[in-house]
């Protein structure tokens, strides 16, 4: 074995200590940089960004509920829309539903709400009292059907109105809300077409009588109508409104004359 001197010894051990003792290179980042991570991180969270104010989410979930309550109403009828069928429609938890809507009736009285809500809102149907008589007949008449009466909902509505037969607490609300309801109608209706209330003799009859043709189209409309016969509909009653408008349009029938013999 070769010789090694002493002092080579003696620095090798001096050199291989100072190895093991040099300070290590610290992989922690230094605190203020954390401390500005953890701002900037806080500043630009998605969650906080896009977190949706808590009314809006209840309304959000509301309308969910009753969209699929009319769904439900209109394919499977009054029996078929059950709490826990329309909870399953609107991806929510019975207990979710519950929350918002205490029982069923309950629910069943919004959706009468939410069904007749476009006929006392004087800026969805109503026309310009300013516009041409028949163009304005035409207008209301088209729009009443195209926002409500010809609507999915509306027939959704005639299930739950003969449903809620069963239920004589709800089936009262419903006549009341009905009944208020159609007042707004005929008021409105009258005050577009002021004509009809200058020159027919039954004014309310008249309004009733529209309404009524209208509420009947719909309730067709569960058949398959004809886009032709349902158009013709339409228009003749467009038709009826501008002639029940014009001055001496309704003539009162005439008693006959009995003749007299001649003698």
């Amino acid at each position: 074995m070769p010789h090694t001197p002493a002092a080579n010894r003696t620095g090798s051990a001096i050199a291989a200590a100072a190895a093991t003792t040099q300070p290590r290179a610290s992989t922690k980042a230094p605190a203020s940089a954390k401390t500005a991570s953890k701002t900037g991180a806080k500043a630009t969270s998605p969650a906080k960004a896009r977190r949706i104010p808590q009314a809006q989410r209840v309304q959000a979930t509301q309308q969910k509920i009753i969209d699929s309550a009319l769904h439900l109403l209109h394919t499977e009828g009054f029996k078929g829309a059950t709490l826990q069928a329309i909870a399953r429609g609107a991806q929510v938890s019975l207990g979710a539903l519950q929350h918002h809507f205490d029982n069923r009736d309950m629910l069943m009285q919004r959706l009468v709400e939410e069904v007749m809500q476009p006929l006392s809102d004087q800026g969805s149907v109503w026309p310009s009292p300013s516009l041409a008589l028949s163009e304005r007949a035409q207008a209301f008449v088209q729009r009443a059907w195209a926002q409500i009466f010809g609507q999915p909902h509306y027939q959704a509505a005639w299930s739950l109105f003969f449903g809620s037969k069963a239920s004589p607490a709800l089936f009262a609300s419903i006549d009341k809300h009905r009944s208020a309801v159609d007042e707004v109608f005929y008021a409105q209706f009258l005050a577009v077409f002021p004509e009809i209330a200058a020159h027919h003799p039954h004014p309310l009859g008249f309004a009733i009588q529209v309404f009524a043709s209208l509420r009947g189209a719909g309730v067709l409309e569960v058949f398959a109508v004809q886009s032709t016969e349902r158009q013709g509909l339409l228009d003749a009653l467009a038709h009826s409104i501008a002639q029940a408008a014009q001055p001496a349009a309704y003539q009162p029938p005439t008693t006959p004359t009995t003749p007299t013999n001649a003698t």
